[in-house]
């Protein structure tokens, strides 16, 4: 059994770069309500649960709070789409911070390979053979893309691709750097200054680079919707910066008080972001994090189709555009065999779909703008469960009750057969054999301070280790 020491909630410390880097004080456990508001999955209601292994999630944080559970797989529906994967199943946790959730929806990719436990993946594919997963048939798999925008109310997760009506201009394509949705950004000007000052003989700044007419140096930005300020990095990242640019930030903010808004170089194209009291800006160590002020202006699109290269979208957002409103209560008729929402009148599970492409879009609840909650299905029949939605990792992990007393885990050692009688509707004995090879997990993140969220991010390389690996290694 492995402890993953992986960061979530207001206050929480999170981990950079898969180093443990604490930035900040953490708070004290404060113990889990007798009665907390969350909902908990209920396996023995539903026809299509198979326990994989019992107590096979243990994730402590690093304020020493902690989740248990086990691991299974089930059915889950995001928008108009639904799909069998592996998740993890939370039984005991130590923090209130986990009263008010169901869970946690990670929707970032890490790596495209075999065994990911991206959902990402999960929904774009047909089957996920190293799993023994195959989807019912007639499912067509989510073009692997999506987009996220948001205002201070809510948000949308726009599947499949992205919506341009929502924009005001064009959609700014540019390289995705590595497995996370990152961008390199060549220049950060705050007052007209500029915060990027790197350690680089040949041109230490966007502007030396222009006049020599030689490339300009970069620094990977990350855009991450769990993240509710823009970060910068408080330290030279190893020497990468002559200056910490988050310590050059403040000092114009010292020498020119007043809320002035920053902007960003991509691809050499500029994007103006706002500061203020909401559009907050922090230090972060090494982190340079695009947060939560850059979904509020513009729409960011990620496009993960084929095998790469990626791309990151940023396109302006319409004033006009409405956003899909969150409608938590109302959901259509799920029609099962071919995954497809059916609405009925006013019922549309927070879902409009495009009858002439495959974008589906999903409305959000913003939480006391610290964190982006969706509405997920999940089990047959369908149980509704609110989950904060995170593109800054790829955990899926719901809370729930106990499995079914006597049910026997499927592990890691049976044959498929459970899965086919499932999806055939046919009665088996036979749990579903969901085969996994476990990984090695990092985290990456930054601290976050109180009355600011902060979030988990796993990210899991494949490995011929044994199987006693916790869900975020699927």
């Amino acid at each position: 059994m492995i402890a993953i020491h992986a960061p979530w909630g207001a206050g929480k410390c999170l981990v950079a770069a898969a180093v443990l880097l604490l930035i900040g004080n953490c708070l004290a456990i404060q113990q889990p309500s007798a009665h907390p508001s969350h909902s908990r999955f209920h396996p023995d209601k539903s026809t299509t649960f198979d326990l994989i292994k019992r107590g096979n999630v243990n994730v402590t944080f690093l304020d020493k709070s902690n989740l248990l559970g086990y691991d299974a797989a089930e059915f889950i529906q995001l928008g108009g789409y639904r799909v069998r994967t592996r998740m993890g199943m939370i039984t005991d946790y130590n923090s209130a911070e986990f009263d008010d959730v169901d869970g946690i929806l990670g929707f970032g990719w890490g790596g495209n390979f075999n065994r990911s436990a991206a959902l990402l993946k999960t929904l774009s594919q047909k089957a996920r053979p190293h799993w023994d997963i195959e989807q019912p048939e007639g499912y067509v798999p989510m073009p692997r893309a999506f987009a996220f925008t948001a205002s201070k109310g809510g948000a949308e997760l726009q599947l499949g691709g992205y919506d341009d009506q929502a924009l005001d201009g064009p959609m700014n394509m540019f390289p995705m750097i590595g497995d996370t949705y990152s961008v390199n950004i060549t220049s950060i000007k705050y007052g007209g200054v500029e915060l990027l000052h790197f350690n680089d003989n040949v041109a230490d700044t966007l502007a030396v680079a222009e006049a020599k007419g030689v490339q300009a140096p970069a620094y990977p930005g990350l855009f991450d919707s769990g993240t509710t300020c823009n970060l910068l990095p408080s330290t030279t990242a190893k020497g990468r910066f002559k200056i910490a640019p988050h310590t050059i930030f403040e000092s114009v903010k010292m020498a020119k008080p007043g809320y002035k808004p920053l902007v960003y170089t991509i691809g050499g194209k500029e994007f103006t972001v706002p500061t203020s009291a909401d559009d907050c800006v922090e230090g972060a160590s090494e982190a340079l994090i695009l947060g939560d002020p850059w979904f509020r202006k513009f729409v960011i699109f990620h496009d993960l189709k084929g095998d790469g290269p990626y791309s990151i979208g940023v396109g302006a957002r319409k004033a006009s555009y409405t956003l899909t409103p969150p409608h938590h209560d109302k959901h259509g008729k799920l029609d099962t065999a071919n995954g497809i929402t059916l609405a009925s009148g006013l019922q549309k599970l927070a879902l409009s779909r495009c009858e002439e492409s495959s974008l589906s879009k999903v409305g959000l609840k913003s939480a006391s703008r610290v964190t982006y909650n969706i509405r997920i299905g999940v089990g047959t029949p369908t149980q509704w469960m609110t989950v904060i939605f995170d593109t800054g990792s790829f955990m899926l992990a719901v809370f729930a009750h106990s499995p079914p007393k006597g049910m026997v885990a499927s592990g890691l050692l049976q044959v498929a057969q459970g899965v086919r009688s499932h999806l055939s509707g046919q009665p088996t004995g036979v749990s579903v054999a969901l085969a996994l090879v476990a990984a090695v997990c990092c985290a990456l993140g930054v601290v976050s301070v109180v009355q600011r969220k902060s979030r988990a991010q796993s990210l899991s390389r494949e490995s011929d280790a044994a199987n006693t690996y916790p869900y975020q290694s699927l």
